[in-house]
């Protein structure tokens, strides 16, 4: 959508409706899991329903800390923290969750899918900072988002953690 210069959604819409419609679209998934109980089994059905459970958890945790760094004003984070935030907001979500339930779906040993909860946490980092890169230096028309919006929200990423630790006292 964004190369063919086509609106995101929540440009056209707002981010209300559009973290709605993000909502909306995710119990629609679990109506394609039930809708495939037959093939899949009750066993298979059970673990990618906890998944879902496991993934919504640590996704809300995730948003939770980012939240909380900005309602209560906290600045002496490490990166750490940060890699911390994204494992529980991106990684599990974008990364770590799918490929899990991928697995389970291709009927993997259960015990071999925790293998893959490592490269999903890279993988899950690389994408946010992907995204807080984008964010400072991106084309809005391409990007879909405005310029230096995670600045003026006081979103603590990984760049601003660095910054603010390399600085002195009077510079932060």
């Amino acid at each position: 959508l964004l190369r063919r210069g086509l609106p995101t959604l929540h440009a056209k819409y707002g981010m209300p409706l559009a973290l709605n419609a993000g909502d909306a679209m995710n119990v629609l998934t679990l109506r394609a899991l039930l809708d495939n109980f037959g093939t899949l089994g009750i066993e298979r059905t059970q673990r990618i329903f906890e998944e879902i459970e496991w993934m919504v958890l640590q996704s809300v945790e995730g948003q939770a800390m980012e939240l909380g760094w900005v309602e209560k004003s906290k600045w002496d984070l490490k990166e750490r923290d940060y890699y911390l935030m994204c494992l529980k907001k991106t990684g599990w979500y974008t990364c770590i969750s799918p490929m899990r339930i991928g697995a389970t779906i291709a009927n993997a040993r259960y015990g071999s899918i925790g293998v893959l909860n490592s490269f999903g946490y890279h993988l899950g980092i690389a994408f946010q900072i992907q995204d807080d890169i984008l964010n400072l230096k991106g084309d809005q028309n391409l990007y879909g988002k405005e310029s230096g919006g995670d600045l003026w929200e006081g979103k603590r990423t990984v760049m601003l953690i660095h910054v603010l630790n390399s600085c002195s006292p009077d510079e932060r």
